[in-house]
């Protein structure tokens, strides 16, 4: 087995260091480490120097090496000067040889008597060992040292950490001033410092405590887990607000809750209010935190409450691009329009399959702020949020936009740069927004397109709420046994959602015709003037036929529409619905005499259960 050797040569002692290889630490569980010393030379044989060098240096000393690195340097004990100079130099010294130099015994024997120095003649006190543990003396210098402040390399210190001179860097020698020196050292914060962290290794190498290093890692640990416990609520309730869709902000949410303060009429908000529920609840985590939190560390304020929304986001969108990435397959969709403030906003969803729940998806990613609304300029920022995104566009296999010519253009269209980069991603216009085209392209019809504007009109019409207050009343007189209040809007982009309005309407229809009637009759000329044309219009048969044959053919287009808006619809299935609707569609054009004529009897009985008095007329041409 190799040792650690070192062979003084007169006054200079060189340290040399050897490795010990992985073979011999295994052979030998408790491998000792053996430091021998030469005696230094001295003209004088009975110098008492000399004497005491032959006491302490011819000696071997055995420990184990329970952490030492085996590349670090061993460091001559034989003086304390040693010691400093290895210190001064840099050498690194392991937790052990920190040990075994602060439990080294530097004492000489007591009978020694140390050389006389100075002009007064005086010399090194014995009793200074024991009112002073720290001290430890230099025979090569002739000097004492704090061995504490010396092995934890407190080089600097004091006010204005200005270098450090005797005792620490430098032997102290004056005996004259060794009390006052040594009890200011004693004072000394540096000191203090090196004494605790003496104690420290001490204490771990005898009591078999933790080093300081891991101690401090452990008290940081639960500090950090503590810190976690304390904003655990505030996240959790943070998303309950967001998936209920509440807001967190109120009146006047700024400063502390104060938990023990009954509360007032001020409003500050769902979120402090869901906290102050949580804490009566028992929550005594949140009870101590929002009592005792400092002021800049309560994790209440907007911009933190922001933060942790910001976070939930980024968490949640790293888990979709997980999935996408996962399913080796997906699609993209995007659609581009302005926001209420003016900017254009290009959001950008995903359609795969999800491996977990076994069934297709489409997840929203992402809103991009736009300048350049061309072709070019859309792809290239589709293709740069995916890759900021980290999304693997080698797997992009389709593309779905709306028709317009800057997405779905053959040359300068989104659809055309991103099929030349990545031939695979073929473009689909939605079918969803193809069949609205088509719909609303169908009501182009003269006919249609008036009904549709006289109902649109009447909407309008009771929507302040006076004339609504009119309307419910004429319908709990008319109408009692309807649920339905109010008309509905007609959707001015998605024509076949219509089709509940038109459905309410006609349910509506006598009602209506009641409540325009009595507002035709009030002191106010614009608005009895305008129920009085309305009630005429709605009360003419072309209007009437019109709306019960826009209800028929938007409840054909109207399962459809909404079959193809579901996420998780695929190819086959979507042919299908397709398809029957196509059937009816050619089933009405087929037998459109005989259904037209039986759908004008319906009208007719409808006309005459309601006691509409109308007189339908057919016109022929000859």
């Amino acid at each position: 087995m190799s040792f650690f050797s070192k062979k003084p040569k007169a006054d200079q002692r060189q340290i040399k260091t050897q490795h010990i290889n992985d073979d011999d630490a295994i052979d030998d569980p408790e491998p000792m480490v053996s430091i021998t010393s030469s005696k230094p030379e001295s003209k004088d044989p009975q110098d008492p120097i000399s004497k005491l060098l032959d006491q302490q240096v011819n000696c071997t000393i055995n420990t184990p090496l329970m952490d030492t690195d085996f590349n670090e340097t061993i460091i001559d004990k034989s003086d304390f000067f040693y010691v400093v100079d290895s210190i001064s130099k840099n050498i690194k010294l392991s937790s052990k040889e920190i040990f075994d130099l602060l439990n080294k015994n530097w004492c000489p024997d007591p009978a020694f008597k140390f050389p006389l120095s100075g002009k007064r003649k005086l010399r090194f006190q014995h009793a200074w060992f024991i009112r002073w543990n720290w001290l430890v003396y230099s025979f090569k210098e002739l000097g004492a040292y704090c061995k504490f402040c010396v092995i934890f390399g407190q080089n600097d210190g004091g006010r204005g950490c200005q270098k450090l001179g005797k005792l620490v860097l430098s032997p102290f020698n004056n005996w004259k001033d060794a009390t006052t020196k040594f009890n200011d050292h004693l004072e000394k914060d540096y000191h203090k410092l090196s004494v605790l962290k003496a104690d420290s290794v001490i204490d771990m190498y005898k009591n078999q405590k933790k080093p300081i290093d891991v101690r401090l890692n452990d008290n940081l640990k639960s500090e950090i887990q503590n810190n976690r416990e304390k904003i655990k609520p505030i996240i959790d309730t943070l998303i309950l607000c967001g998936r209920q869709g509440l807001a967190t902000r109120g009146h006047n949410d700024s400063g502390r809750i104060d938990v023990e303060k009954e509360l007032n009429d001020e409003n500050d908000g769902n979120f402090r209010a869901l906290l102050r529920y949580r804490v009566e609840g028992g929550d005594l985590m949140l009870k101590k935190h929002l009592m005792e939190a400092p002021n800049n560390a309560t994790y209440l304020s907007g911009k933190m409450q922001n933060e942790i929304i910001s976070v939930c986001g980024m968490i949640i969108q790293k888990q979709i691009i997980s999935k996408i990435n996962r399913a080796k397959c997906f699609s993209i969709l995007a659609d581009e329009t302005a926001d209420v403030s003016g900017v254009e906003q290009f959001s950008i969803c995903a359609r795969y399959y999800d491996e977990d729940l076994k069934k297709l998806r489409e997840d929203f990613l992402v809103f991009v702020p736009v300048t350049d609304v061309t072709g070019k300029g859309l792809a290239t920022k589709i293709l740069e949020t995916l890759s900021c995104l980290s999304l693997e566009t080698k797997y992009l296999r389709g593309q779905g936009y709306d028709g317009a010519a800057s997405m779905s253009g053959s040359f300068n269209g989104v659809k055309a740069h991103i099929l030349e980069k990545y031939p695979l991603a073929f473009y689909i216009h939605c079918t969803s927004h193809s069949l609205n085209l088509a719909v609303s392209n169908a009501c182009s019809v003269k006919s249609v397109r008036n009904t549709m504007g006289s109902i649109q009109e009447i909407c309008v019409f009771f929507r302040t709420p006076k004339r609504q207050h009119v309307l419910e009343t004429t319908i709990d007189k008319v109408l009692p046994p309807t649920n339905k209040k109010r008309l509905k809007m007609l959707c001015p982009t998605r024509w076949v959602e219509r089709h509940d309005a038109i459905l309410v309407f006609i349910e509506l229809y006598k009602a209506i015709l009641v409540a325009l009637d009595e507002i035709s009759e009030w002191e106010y000329i614009d608005t009895s003037s305008k129920a009085k044309r309305l009630m005429i219009i709605i009360e003419q048969p072309e209007f009437i036929i019109t709306t019960h044959i826009i209800g028929k053919v938007f409840s054909v287009s109207m399962p459809l529409s909404r079959q193809l808006q579901t996420e998780n619809i695929d190819l086959l299935t979507a042919l299908k619905v397709v398809g029957d609707v196509q059937q009816i569609l050619q089933r009405f054009r087929e037998n459109v005499v005989n259904d037209f004529h039986n759908e004008f009897l319906k009208i007719e009985q409808w006309c005459q259960d309601l006691n509409i008095d109308t007189d339908f007329k057919r016109l022929t041409r000859t």
